[in-house]
C-alpha cells in the first residue's frame, strides 16, 4: 500500500543527511556530494531526465567507491538511489526504475510507503504504478522433488559476472554473517524485486553487490513447461560446469581489455597461459576456446611485433 507523503520527502532526507552521513565524508568528498544531490533533485523537478539519470548514476558510482559507513549513511544511499529511479522512470525505462526504487527500499523501508507523484509529478506517477503492479514476490520456487519440475536448480546462468559477485558476497558476509540478500528470477530471466535482510551499517558493498546482481539474466525455473518467477538467496549455489564459464569469461574479458589498451606483453602472457590451460582440457567446446585463445595470441604478438619495429 503506497501512502500519501508529506511534502518534499525526499527533499527532508536530503537536508537532514548534510549534518550526518556527508559530514562524515572527508571534506571535498562531502562538499561535492551535497552539490549532486542537490543538481540531481533540480534536475529531477526540470524534468531533465537524460541530465538527472547522468548526474544519479556519477553520484552511485562514487558511493560504492568512497562511502563511509554510520549511522546515516544508508539513509545517503537511498536518497541517491530513489533519484536515479525517478530519473529512469522519466526516462520511461521501468526496469531499472524499478530496480533501483526496490534498493533505495532496502536502505530506507518507509519509501515503500511513500508515494513520489506528488513532488516529483509524472515520472514520480509513473514509478508509483509500476510499484503497485510489480508484484513478483513469490514464496520460492516450487519443491524440487517435484517431478514435474525441469532440472535447473541451480538456476543456469546466462549472462553475469559470477566470480565479482561472489567475491562482493563473500565481503558482505565479512561485514555481516548474518545478511541475507534476495532477489526474484523473473519469468524472462531478468533479476527483479531485490530486498536484504540484517543491518546495513556500511551500506557500499551491498550496494555493489545489487547493482552486480542487477545485470544477471538467468535461465528461469520451469513448471510443467512455462516459466515462472522464484525467489533466490545470494550466495547462489554453483555447478562446476556454471564455474567453470565464469572463470573463462573472467579472463576473456581481461584479456580483451588488455587488448584495447594495447597492453602487448601482458595480453601475450594472459593468453598464453590461458592456452596453456586449455591444452590440458578435453570436452564440448574447447577447441573453440582454444580457436579464440590463438586469436588474442596473435594480435597481441602483432602488436608486440609492430612496437618493436616503430622503436
Amino acid at each position: 500500500m503506497i501512502c500519501r507523503p508529506a511534502r518534499g520527502l525526499l527533499a527532508f532526507l536530503a537536508g537532514a543527511l548534510v549534518a550526518g552521513a556527508i559530514a562524515a565524508q572527508p571534506e571535498a568528498i562531502a562538499a561535492r556530494w551535497q552539490r549532486e544531490l542537490g543538481d540531481a533533485r533540480a534536475l529531477l523537478l526540470a524534468e531533465s531526465w537524460h541530465e538527472a539519470e547522468t548526474t544519479g548514476r556519477r553520484l552511485l558510482e562514487e558511493l560504492m567507491a568512497d562511502l563511509k559507513g554510520g549511522p546515516q549513511a544508508t539513509e545517503l544511499v537511498a536518497v541517491a538511489t530513489a533519484q536515479l529511479a525517478l530519473a529512469e522512470a522519466g526516462l520511461d525505462r521501468r526496469r531499472d526504475a524499478l530496480w533501483h526504487i526496490r534498493v533505495a527500499e532496502v536502505f530506507n523501508p518507509s519509501l515503500a510507503r511513500t508515494a513520489l507523484a506528488e513532488e516529483f509529478g509524472g515520472a514520480g506517477g509513473r514509478l508509483d504504478g509500476w510499484r503497485a503492479t510489480s508484484a513478483l514476490r513469490t514464496q520460492g520456487p516450487p519443491p524440487a522433488t517435484d517431478t514435474t519440475i525441469d532440472d535447473l536448480y541451480p538456476p543456469r546462468i546466462v549472462d553475469g559476472n559470477f566470480v565479482v559477485l561472489r567475491a562482493s558476497v563473500e565481503q558482505l558476509r565479512m561485514l555481516d554473517p548474518e545478511l541475507e540478500v534476495s532477489f526474484v528470477i523473473a519469468e524472462d530471466g531478468l533479476a527483479v524485486e531485490p530486498a536484504v535482510r540484517g543491518r546495513l551499517d556500511n551500506p557500499a558493498p551491498t550496494l555493489l553487490s545489487l547493482e552486480l546482481l542487477k545485470d544477471f539474466r538467468f535461465e528461469p525455473v520451469r513448471y510443467r513447461d512455462r516459466p515462472i518467477a522464484s525467489l533466490w538467496k545470494l550466495p547462489l549455489p554453483m555447478t562446476q560446469g556454471a564455474m567453470r564459464k565464469a572463470i573463462w569469461e573472467l579472463k576473456r574479458s581481461s584479456i580483451e581489455a588488455l587488448l584495447r589498451d594495447q597492453e602487448w606483453q601482458r595480453a601475450f602472457d594472459q593468453a598464453s597461459a590461458l592456452d596453456t590451460a586449455l591444452s590440458r582440457g578435453s570436452g564440448p567446446g574447447i577447441e573453440d576456446k582454444r580457436t579464440v585463445a590463438a586469436y588474442y595470441l596473435s594480435r597481441a604478438r602483432a602488436g608486440l611485433q609492430s612496437t618493436a619495429s616503430s622503436d
